[in-house]
């Protein structure tokens, strides 16, 4: 059998060799006629045909192949506008089933402000679409830099405002600090749930600034038992005795993916010059899993939208790695921004950008936040379930010091605190009630003051002893302990220039062995 080459100066891809190295699209044009003549005029033999957006298949309405012919044009179905793995594969379907196409190009993307993609469900949609079938051209990233080797995890904001990934040093733990750590994060979450029913058994809510209007939903919540996600635990320790605990971040925690990814790589990468025996205090990843295939097994949440604020960098990055967590538990998981969740009043429920409800939603949006928008109070007219939920209020909140030292004064893992200042004796730190990333701390000690600024305090603030946080070359290191459901997965380190862990902190890896 003879061959023919293909002709010089040409491309082959999915077995198809074209000439022309140029692609066009299919959107921005006024009407299909020009996007054909703008076809004819660039020598284009590859069209992008953006699936959602053009008429394909209704007769009713002008279609595109009937100004560009699928037999003379390589049509190149791409999934323009999707944010999930399901969106995107649902759509490439339906392209199929329209034109009998499975050369495609898949984009699912993560971030609506840059359209870059995320990487996870990229690869996840990948992975299926070429088991059924497709041939996938892929819209991707590239990842030129080690030190930001997760960024195909959704860990985009790696050097937001200065270094933030520090793989320079590390942290090195004995496995009996570990156990200590996980014994310590085990017993301050039991200490908190306690705390939890017994502010709400009490409402103590004015205390915590904690709206009248959230009061009724916080006790159904509770009363509802309606199950937490995760939170974490910031803790002072070198080592030397009980660990201090400084907060519990227990509504919209940060840190995430570095925690559970970017230091799992660093230690991967590594692992040959630290020895066999090293390991590291993190099963985040399949923790989250397993608590969302609980979530969905014993409480039926199967359908989650997940929101954030839309260009929040580093919160889309958090919820992109969650999502595809719950989707690897089963759960459908599609994305909405906060600014895009509309509100049927006729329904009395939320609903996204296709009118459809949301029965589910998880937010990482602050609940204060929340009920301060202008449809937050219309949460109380619903059925909508929401994680965290309603009763983590009473958590992520300053207020929870005083309480536990309260319930469980002198207890080892505790700082004594109060509402009060003169109850505090000795150096103390000033916090708001509702203070994140350090924003509006104050440190009083020796004579000297340390603040840091923001835009938090109208809401009223507690006082805690003051304790060192550990110091090592200049540089103070905080514990981020997590908590997932109810046992705890990992811990994560923060660097800070000053003893106030703000959201300039540099996040540095561990092992212990």
């Amino acid at each position: 059998m003879n061959t023919i080459a293909p002709p010089e100066d040409s491309w082959t891809v999915a077995g198809r060799t074209f000439r022309s190295r140029l692609i066009i699209g299919t959107g921005k044009y006024k009407s299909y006629e020009e996007n054909a003549r703008a076809l004819e005029a660039s020598g284009a033999e590859i069209v992008t045909v953006a699936v959602r957006r053009v008429n394909l298949s209704n007769p009713d309405e002008p279609m595109l192949v009937d100004f560009i012919d699928p037999k003379k044009v390589t049509y190149l179905p791409n999934t323009a506008g999707c944010y999930t793995g399901e969106e995107a594969m649902r759509t490439l379907r339906l392209a199929r089933e329209a034109g009998d196409w499975s050369l495609v190009k898949l984009e699912v993307l993560g971030d609506r402000k840059t359209l870059y993609p995320d990487m996870i469900e990229t690869l996840r949609a990948t992975e299926i679409l070429t088991k059924d079938g497709f041939q996938v051209m892929v819209y991707c990233s590239d990842d030129p830099l080690m030190a930001k080797r997760c960024e195909d995890a959704g860990f985009s904001f790696h050097s937001i405002d200065g270094l933030y990934w520090d793989e320079g040093v590390c942290y090195h733990f004995t496995r009996r600090e570990i156990e200590d750590l996980e014994k310590a994060t085990k017993e301050l979450y039991d200490m908190c749930m306690a705390a939890a029913e017994h502010i709400i058994e009490k409402e103590r809510f004015k205390e915590l600034a904690i709206p009248e209007s959230a009061w009724a939903l916080i006790r159904e919540s509770w009363d509802n038992d309606h199950p937490s996600l995760f939170g974490r635990f910031d803790l002072a320790w070198d080592g030397n005795g009980p660990p201090k605990l400084l907060e519990f971040n227990a509504d919209t925690p940060t840190s995430l993916i570095e925690a559970s990814v970017a230091q799992w790589h660093w230690l991967e990468d590594v692992k040959s010059k630290l020895g066999s025996n090293a390991d590291q205090f993190n099963s985040l990843h399949e923790a989250l899993i397993e608590q969302w295939k609980w979530l969905k097994s014993e409480h039926g949440y199967g359908h989650v939208h997940f929101t954030c604020v839309g260009d929040s960098e580093e919160d889309g990055g958090n919820l992109d790695y969650l999502r595809d967590t719950a989707i690897q538990a089963g759960v459908q998981a599609p994305w909405i921004a906060v600014e895009e969740i509309g509100w049927s009043e006729g329904d009395l429920a939320f609903v996204d950008m296709d009118n459809q409800r949301i029965e589910t939603l998880f937010k990482l949006y602050p609940w204060e936040w929340l009920l301060a928008d202008e449809f937050g109070n219309n949460i109380r007219k619903t059925n909508m379930r929401i994680i965290e939920p309603a009763w983590k209020m009473t958590l992520a909140n300053k207020g929870l010091l005083p309480i536990l030292w309260e319930l469980y004064p002198n207890h080892p893992l505790l700082l004594e605190a109060s509402f009060q200042r003169h109850k505090v004796l000795g150096d103390y730190v000033k916090k708001p009630l509702l203070s994140r990333e350090g924003a509006n701390v104050e440190i009083y000690k020796g004579g000297e003051v340390i603040r840091a600024d923001g835009t938090y305090g109208e809401e009223g603030y507690v006082y805690q002893r003051y304790t060192p946080i550990p110091s090592f070359e200049g540089n103070f290191v905080t514990i981020g302990s997590w908590i997932v459901g109810d046992s705890p997965a990992g811990i994560g380190l923060r660097e800070d220039a000053t003893e106030i862990t703000m959201n300039t902190s540099r996040f540095v890896p561990h092992y212990f062995d």
